[in-house]
């Protein structure tokens, strides 16, 4: 409806995101029984959360008020310490790691990436957000917050975990 709304992109590419984290999850058990179906849904995961990582990336740096993580509507809280260096932080991570998995160059490290930082910004500040919510309406905001950061960070290490094995890794047996 709105072509130029960040939003509405940042709402399309999280859902988009959560699709694929399961179709790469999909593609790892399909592995052994169809190879190349497998080897098509695990691609697509990846190129669809590269692509949100290097859009939610941007948007960090482009809107560094608001709460990092999946980049929505919330402006960082004023109790949160160096509310800008969050961003920036979320931002480098994120247009980093997206850019490696959109070029394939150390996937699984980049998807992980993504997973660990959504995952640590679940613990703060989301959850220390859920805490301090003083009544429902912020409670259940919270509670979305905290949702979409896990999802998004399972969505990546899904990715991550279908990914195939770094080809130049030794394994020690």
């Amino acid at each position: 409806r709105h072509p130029h709304g960040r939003f509405g992109w940042i709402y399309a590419l999280r859902d988009l995101s959560f699709c694929a984290g399961a179709w790469a999850l999909a593609g790892l058990y399909s592995r052994a029984s169809s190879p190349q179906v497998s080897k098509w849904m695990i691609l697509f995961g990846r190129i669809v959360i590269a692509i949100a990582a290097i859009f939610y990336g941007i948007q960090h740096f482009l809107h560094p008020d608001f709460a990092p993580g999946v980049p929505l509507e919330l402006k960082m809280p004023s109790w949160v310490p160096l509310p800008s260096a969050w961003a920036y932080l979320t931002g480098a991570v994120l247009l980093s790691a997206g850019i490696a998995l959109a070029l394939n160059i150390k996937p699984r490290i980049a998807a992980a990436s993504i997973g660990a930082l959504m995952t640590a910004l679940t613990l703060f500040p989301y959850m220390v957000m859920l805490v301090r919510a003083p009544g429902a309406p912020e409670f259940n905001e919270a509670i979305n917050y905290v949702a979409d950061t896990l999802l998004y960070a399972g969505s990546a290490l899904a990715l991550a975990s279908a990914l195939p094995r770094d080809p130049d890794r030794v394994e020690k047996t």
